[in-house]
């Protein structure tokens, strides 16, 4: 080690900690990578490889991406099986003495992308976690989407659990390192990660009431369910170590059991053709034909009601009944959808604030959606049906959320915080006196160039800046005679030579000193903010959902209006009868022919059997 730089002592050094992931290396505005991480990242992202410094007589290679366009190369490398460690600056170079501080600030896996960019809109990403237990032949599944804070768990059987892996589809499966399910074949194609720390239900427990912040996790349902409480556990453990936090969105799980659904294996999903057709593409699979929603989260309930089924007759009617009712309102329907194409994913954007990774743009977009709640509200308050009046009152307006980005976020705030100009002023008395100061010295600096102008009868004398001078004064080489005796000579360029004074050092340490300090108090009230907002993370995760519903349902009558669809009457008698029956996928891939509706009816009694033929 004697051989390496301090900064690669200090990579490496972070390195053995993170073996399993490519490091990304915070360097000023870029994330580099060295030996081994940077040969395989270069060739992965398509970057140059080149080298720094030398270990052991050889060059030591190195790559590296911008670090405001980092997500798109991350989004790369997990979609090839790496895991990617972010290792951050965390302190402030000028103040630290001898090599800047450094730590992994989060480790991003398959399962725990939440960049827009980088993820399906309609589809949830899930962490899922499996518990067996040899005796009775029971497992415990818990996922959770730490995008939106989706938490569940159950407990089932062998066969429930292969249906239940393939609806879910996750993104990463964590098995505990001396679990027999590692030895299964139809967990092979899944990416997982074994759990070395032994974690019983007494730590499961202890987990979750800490992720929860209550003192008993019975509300929640979770005696029922040991094996599930431990692989719900499981994740909690998981997100601590490579999201470094206890994501503060995640406020509660919801037990359920298989049985309440309609047991869809993999093949009838399949030839069913729900979500992706026989060719593992979304269009013309039921899905395709039924998503007229317009927001992520109405999108991503749709594709839910579809692999889950409901088989409670009383909860079948409340759907089917809320969709005749938006469909015999077409004017009523046509504005509420109007709404809900202004609507951000708040359902993702709550995620993105509770992880401390949301933007200034983001805040923006909260706001936004925000502001058209109350109308969502006034137009579901028309309608008698129980579900959508249900939908209605519980919706919250997060006025005061609104309000609060109102008063303090530019509506041209930058994407990111690192050079100000976010927060409006009249939010905060300190930035708004940092920012006279700044803006007054600049001011001074126009005008003493026009006073130097003048003083020396050069005309094209002008003033600049850049980091490694500050503020300079530049004149050309042919007025070099006319400079005054007071000029201090910086630099000599081939056409001009650039000068300061001490009149222009003194205003420029004013400038920059405010400035940095300007920064600085936007980057504090800037967290501020988000805490607060994340204190309404519940209030705000639930008008995602009613919103979604709301959308779900509206699109559901739309496709059932465009398609002249009836309400079905649902019964819990033994019997089907379908008059002039048309498949949804059916009808409408069907180029050159025209569909023939079918009647259908069987019984207990007297029809039980079909022989369909052709």
């Amino acid at each position: 080690m004697s051989e390496l730089t301090p900064m690669l002592k200090q990579y490496k050094e972070i390195k053995s900690q993170y073996k399993d992931c490519i490091l990304f290396f915070r360097l000023g505005d870029f994330y580099e990578m060295f030996f081994e991480d940077a040969k395989t990242a270069s060739k992965i992202l398509g970057i140059a490889l080149t080298s720094r410094g030398s270990y052991n007589g050889k060059k030591v290679p190195m790559c590296g991406v911008p670090f405001h366009s980092v997500n798109s190369y991350i989004g790369k490398l997990i979609a090839c099986g790496f895991k990617v460690a972010i290792c951050e600056q965390v302190e402030d170079p000028k103040k630290s003495k001898g090599i800047v501080k450094r730590e992994v600030i989060r480790v991003i896996t398959p399962g725990s992308v939440i960049d827009e960019t980088e993820i399906d809109e309609k589809s949830n990403l899930y962490i899922a976690a499996l518990k067996s237990d040899k005796k009775d032949k029971r497992f415990g599944l818990s996922f959770l989407d730490l995008s939106t804070g989706e938490f569940r768990f159950t407990e089932l059987n062998r066969n429930e659990l292969i249906s239940e892996i393939n609806r879910i589809c996750p993104a990463e499966l964590l098995l505990l390192a001396d679990d027999p399910l590692g030895k299964e074949s139809f967990l092979e194609e899944l990416r997982t990660e074994k759990i070395d720390e032994n974690i019983d239900l007494e730590k499961a427990s202890f987990l979750l009431k800490r992720q929860f912040n209550v003192y008993s996790l019975e509300g929640f349902g979770c005696h029922e369910m040991p094996l599930g409480t431990v692989a719900a556990g499981m994740i909690i453990h998981y997100l601590k170590e490579t999201q470094k936090r206890f994501p503060s969105h995640i406020k509660e799980i919801k037990a359920y059991r298989v049985g309440d659904y309609m047991f869809l294996d993999e093949s009838t999903c399949r030839h069913l053709e729900l979500i992706k057709n026989i060719r593992n593409e979304s269009k013309d699979s039921l899905f395709h034909i039924l998503d007229k929603t317009l927001t992520p989260m109405g999108s991503r309930i749709l594709k839910k009601w579809i692999i889950y089924p409901l088989i409670n007759v009383k909860k079948i009617n409340e759907r089917l009944t809320a969709v005749s009712e938006l469909k015999n309102e077409p004017i009523l329907r046509k504005r509420i959808r109007d709404v809900l194409k202004e609507i951000h994913d708040i359902e993702r954007l709550n995620g993105k604030i509770c992880l401390g990774r949301a933007t200034p743009k983001d805040l923006l977009a909260l706001k936004e959606s925000i502001k058209h709640l109350p109308l969502i509200k006034e137009l579901t308050q028309a309608f008698s049906n129980n579900l959508i009046s249900e939908l209605s009152y519980e919706l919250d307006s997060l006025s005061d959320i609104a309000d609060l980005i109102e008063s303090a976020i530019k509506e041209d705030a930058p994407a990111s915080l690192k050079d100000g100009g976010v927060i409006k002023e009249g939010f905060n008395n300190e930035l708004d006196e940092l920012i006279r100061i700044s803006r007054d010295g600049k001011d001074w600096i126009a005008e003493f160039a026009v006073k130097e102008q003048k003083r020396t009868g050069i005309n094209n004398l002008k003033i600049g800046y850049n980091k490694v001078f500050g503020y300079y004064i530049e004149v050309s080489k042919s007025n070099l005679r006319l400079i005054p005796s007071d000029y201090i000579r910086k630099q000599t360029l081939v056409n001009a030579e650039r000068f300061i004074t001490p009149q222009l050092k003194e205003m420029e340490e004013k400038v920059l000193k405010a400035e940095e300090m300007r920064i600085e108090l936007e980057q504090k009230l800037f967290q501020e903010i988000i805490e607060k907002i994340t204190e309404q993370a519940t209030r705000i995760k639930k008008v995602a959902e009613i919103v979604g519903i709301i959308d779900t349902l509206c699109a559901l009558a739309q496709v059932a209006e465009e398609n002249n669809y009836v309400l079905p009457e649902v019964t819990e008698e033994d019997e089907v009868d379908i008059r002039e029956g048309r498949h949804p996928v059916v009808e409408k891939t069907i180029k050159d022919e025209e569909f023939v509706p079918n009647d259908i009816r069987v019984n207990l009694k007297d029809q039980q059997v079909l022989i369909i033929t052709g």
